[in-house]
């Protein structure tokens, strides 16, 4: 935990700041920290700081921390991620992570190689995904909590994407086709660093051939992301970091 983020229900007053469980362990038993230290801080989806640690509860149980200053902007995520539904325990691993790498919107979507079984995993519940994605804020020190959205229904997916999709700079959808171009030689041109961009991954089977056209019909274009074939999650990561450099 890079950064103690919290919310307005772990406000006891305007200025103090008092969080218990995993969050105080961290702070008393890996942090070390003591009456008088300061921390870096940040308000969730707001602005990040440095508080300062007042009190210790019932020892390690709770932690209070006066808020010293929140005046330092996060970082704002430019790039949205269309994913195909990955196996629940992937899943877990690719919130935390794609959290830390900047992402804005995580539509999880049904696509015809996901399994329907997927849907009803635990870890899809508004709880779990939040955890998740915190963990991944709280590494990269930002505090700006992507939007999750989930589609049972590509089609439904599909046609609510037809609507927003001008909004986007530059749209990828990452299959090994051809005629894909390579992402990192698009990012040495420097034709999509920085821009609002929005890229799709598909499941460990891929795309199926209508999936894929649907894409290209909404003006996606095709990538690869270098000459060997990655895992779901792998991809994802490339994908995020060239895209956010």
């Amino acid at each position: 935990m890079n950064i103690l983020i919290f919310e307005q229900s772990d406000l006891s007053s305007p200025d103090i700041i008092v969080v218990s469980g995993r969050r105080a362990r961290h702070i008393f038993e890996i942090l070390h920290a003591k009456i008088g230290d300061t921390i870096k801080i940040g308000e969730l989806n707001r602005n990040i700081g440095v508080g300062e640690v007042i009190d210790f509860c019932n020892t390690s149980e709770s932690v209070k921390i006066k808020i010293l200053s929140l005046a330092t902007l996060s970082l704002q995520p430019q790039v949205d991620l269309i994913l195909a539904l990955p196996r629940p325990q992937m899943l877990k691993r690719i919130l935390e992570n794609v959290a830390s790498l900047g992402v804005r919107n995580i539509y999880l979507i049904k696509s015809e190689k996901v399994e329907k079984s997927f849907f009803s995993s635990p870890v899809l519940s508004d709880e779990s995904i939040k955890k998740h994605l915190l963990l991944g804020l709280e590494q990269s020190v930002t505090t700006i909590l992507p939007r999750v959205k989930i589609y049972k229904n590509f089609k439904q997916f599909i046609g609510e994407l037809s609507i927003s999709t001008a909004k986007y700079a530059v749209k990828f959808i990452a299959h090994n086709k051809a005629n894909a171009v390579d992402l990192r030689n698009i990012m040495a041109a420097q034709q999509c660093s920085k821009q609002n961009s929005i890229i799709a991954i598909g499941p460990e089977g891929g795309w199926t051939e209508n999936e894929f056209q649907t894409f290209l019909d909404n003006d996606f274009q095709c990538i690869l992301l270098g000459d060997r074939i990655l895992r779901v999650e792998t991809a994802v990561y490339v994908s995020l970091w060239c895209m956010n450099l």
